[in-house]
C-alpha cells in the first residue's frame, strides 16, 4: 500500500514537471507578438532605404527627343547618356553624352535639323580656331555624332574665312558651298543658338557666347535626334 502511494506520488511529480517544461499560452502569444513587431521593424527599415534608392534610380531614367536617357552621377562630373540606332538605316547604336541636361538646354533653335548629305564639312570661323577647352571637345563629340550617328561618311574640317583658307590651304566652307555637301558653321559671337540656313537647308550654324559654351552644340545634337525620331515616326504611320 506504502509503495503505491510512492509510485501515485512519483508520477504526480513528474507530470507537474512537465507541465513546468511546457510554455502558457499566454507565453507563447507575447513571444508571436514579439516576432510580428521585430519583422515589421526590420521591415521598415529596409523599406526607409529601399524605397529612397528605388525613387531616386527611377528619376535617373528619362525619356527625352524620342530616346532613352540615363543621367550618371560621378564625384565632380554629371553625364547625360542616351543611345540610338544610327539614323542611316545601318545597324549601330550610337550613344551620346551631353553635360547638360537635354530637358532644360534652352538654346534658341530655328529650323529643321534633319537635311544631312553622306558628305560634308565642319567650318570654323576664324576666331574659334584660338579655342581650347569644353568648345573644342564639344566639336569632336560633333563630328563623332555626325558620323556615327547620323551616317555622314565623309566628314572634314573646314573654315568660314577665305582669307585663312588661302594662307592655311584648309578648305573654305560656308552656306554658299555647292549642294551635295552638308556644312556645319561654328562661331564664336553674342548669344547661343543654333540656325537652319532658309536658302541652303544643308547648311547650319552653331554660334557659341564663349569658348566653353558647349550648350549650343549639345542642343544641335538633340535638335537632330529630335527631328529624325519625327520623321521615322511618320513613315512608319
Amino acid at each position: 500500500m506504502v509503495k503505491k502511494k510512492k509510485e501515485t506520488k512519483k508520477k504526480k511529480q513528474t507530470k507537474e514537471k512537465q507541465t513546468d517544461r511546457k510554455p502558457s499560452k499566454k507565453i507563447i502569444s507575447e513571444e508571436t507578438q514579439q516576432l510580428i513587431w521585430f519583422f515589421i521593424i526590420v521591415a521598415v527599415v529596409f523599406g526607409s532605404f529601399l524605397v529612397p534608392y528605388f525613387y531616386i534610380e527611377g528619376l535617373k531614367k528619362f525619356e527625352f527627343a524620342g530616346i532613352g536617357w540615363i543621367e550618371e552621377k560621378y564625384t565632380d562630373l554629371e553625364i547625360y547618356h542616351g543611345n540610338f540606332f544610327s539614323f542611316n538605316g545601318a545597324d549601330n547604336i550610337h550613344n551620346i553624352f551631353l553635360r547638360n541636361d537635354p530637358r532644360t538646354n534652352d538654346v534658341s533653335a530655328e529650323g529643321n535639323f534633319n537635311k544631312f548629305m553622306s558628305r560634308g564639312f565642319i567650318s570654323l570661323e576664324d576666331e574659334f580656331e584660338n579655342c581650347r577647352g569644353d568648345g573644342v571637345r564639344a566639336i569632336a563629340d560633333l563630328s563623332s555624332f555626325l558620323s556615327s550617328g547620323v551616317g555622314m561618311r565623309e566628314l572634314n574640317p573646314a573654315t568660314t574665312n577665305l582669307n585663312f583658307s588661302r594662307e592655311t590651304g584648309r578648305t573654305f566652307a560656308d552656306c554658299s558651298t555647292p549642294e551635295g555637301y552638308t556644312v556645319i558653321k561654328i562661331q564664336k559671337g553674342d548669344g547661343s543658338w543654333i540656325y537652319q540656313d532658309e536658302e541652303n537647308p544643308f547648311c547650319y550654324t552653331i554660334n557659341m557666347d564663349t569658348c566653353n559654351d558647349i550648350k549650343p552644340v549639345e542642343k544641335f545634337m538633340i535638335e537632330t535626334i529630335s527631328a529624325f525620331r519625327e520623321s521615322n515616326s511618320s513613315e512608319e504611320k
